[in-house]
């Protein structure tokens, strides 16, 4: 008799627990309805060039400069984003008796390597101009320029992403 009555008990126990513990659960469930507009931010890299021939060079001249500008903004607009960005410097002859220094706009000199520099940051939000000189030195004159030869200055930017 004694045991049924604990098992009456437990049973009525355990009972209860389900009960209270169905009512006590909560349930949260929220729709949240609208739209929006987003803007993309805006990648600016403008890149401004003198108007100097690295082909004088030849006739009878040392070196030739050649001026021209990085920079994150045109007009009025300035870029949103930052930018790492290399300074490549391609020849369509392989033999170009030609060797190039590339000058910041303080006159300090940027290594090159393979005629490309290392990263350059270009930062985002404010105005910020980076102003280059590419020196031609001519080595000899061995061989002559044909119409075809061409010396081209690339900048390559990607975009930096910052991670914290």
């Amino acid at each position: 008799m004694l045991k049924k009555k604990g098992i009456y008990i437990v049973s009525i126990l355990i009972i209860l627990l389900v009960i209270i513990i169905s009512f006590s659960k909560a349930n949260y469930k929220q729709i949240i309805q609208g739209n929006g507009v987003v803007s993309i931010a805006k990648p600016i890299v403008e890149i401004k060039t003198g108007n100097k021939i690295l082909k004088e060079a030849y006739n009878g001249m040392e070196s030739i400069d050649f001026n021209f500008d990085v920079q994150n903004y045109k007009e009025e607009l300035i870029s949103e984003l930052d930018f790492e960005y290399v300074i490549s410097i391609k020849e369509t002859e392989k033999n170009f008796p030609i060797e190039y220094v590339l000058l910041d706009e303080k006159g300090s000199k940027i290594p090159l390597k393979n005629n490309t520099s290392s990263k350059i940051l270009l930062k985002g939000n404010e105005k910020e101009k980076h102003s280059y000189t590419l020196r031609a030195n001519w080595k000899s004159k061995l061989g002559d320029l044909s119409a075809s030869d061409n010396i081209k200055i690339e900048v390559e930017a990607v975009q930096k992403i910052n991670r914290k």
